[in-house]
């Protein structure tokens, strides 16, 4: 599950991928991993 505080900006980035066509991108594998994408997003908060 995506940590509350990245939730936002993630999703925002998810709707721009779907907006393009893409809807099982490798960056929302990545968010939902522990240790993943999470911990960068919760550096630039």
């Amino acid at each position: 599950m995506l940590a509350r505080v990245a939730e936002a900006d993630t999703l925002e980035k998810l709707e721009a991928l779907k907006s393009q066509g893409i809807t099982a991108s490798p960056f929302e594998e990545m968010v939902a991993q522990p240790g993943g994408t999470d911990s960068n997003l919760l550096c630039l908060e």
